[in-house]
């Protein structure tokens, strides 16, 4: 589990060139910009939006953000509102992937989740992170997605000692609420996923 791989063997096909890109994505993202679709969750976030901005000309960047987003959207990116704590957004979002004429997905990269510095537990990490993660995997059954990236957290691992490096075979041991709700994720993903592709 690592908090995002951009080396995972699935991810080769992000890896695309401007010069493949053609067309101009200012414009509403349709199917008809012959682009790849890539789907990112919590994209108005720093990773989030510094991915779409990387791959905007090779890809119909499409984000999913529960509000209005506290760093600007890329350009070519397509912002649709979707809080993952609801069953009627995320399918509603979904519905409006759908409607621009994207059924094949290239990726999803799932980085949206809750976390606060608050001590206090929340329902929250189990209904955004977890039952987000939940939604977002049942609604988009009715896709062609190639690939589905889950974001998680170095804070999922157990500690090592000092000159020890952590990788994804680290055994596992979150301390407290956001790593405990990441590793509960990953375990839904990895029974809930089907014949989707995941890293």
């Amino acid at each position: 589990m690592t908090l995002l791989s951009l080396t995972c063997p699935q991810m080769s096909r992000l890896r695309a060139t401007k010069e493949h890109s053609g067309g101009d994505m200012n414009e509403t993202p349709t199917i008809e910009t012959g682009l790849g679709t890539l789907i990112v969750t919590g994209s108005s976030g720093l990773i989030g939006s510094a991915f779409l901005d990387r791959v905007g000309e090779s890809y119909t960047g499409m984000g999913f953000n529960r509000k209005e987003p506290p760093h600007p959207p890329p350009k070519t990116a397509h912002v649709i509102a979707c809080d993952l704590s609801s069953d009627e957004s995320v399918y509603t979002a979904l519905d409006e992937v759908r409607r621009l004429g994207h059924r094949r997905i290239a990726s999803i990269l799932h980085l949206a989740a809750y976390y606060s510095f608050a001590s206090e537990s929340s329902p929250l990490y189990e209904q955004v992170t977890v039952r987000g993660t939940e939604r977002l995997l049942h609604g988009l059954r009715d896709f062609e997605v190639e690939q589905f990236i889950f974001a998680s957290s170095m804070l999922a691992h157990a500690p090592c000692e000092p000159g020890e490096r952590i990788d994804e075979d680290w055994p596992l041991d979150p301390k407290w609420d956001y790593p405990k709700s990441k590793v509960t994720a990953e375990q839904l993903i990895v029974r809930e996923r089907g014949d989707v592709r995941w890293c």
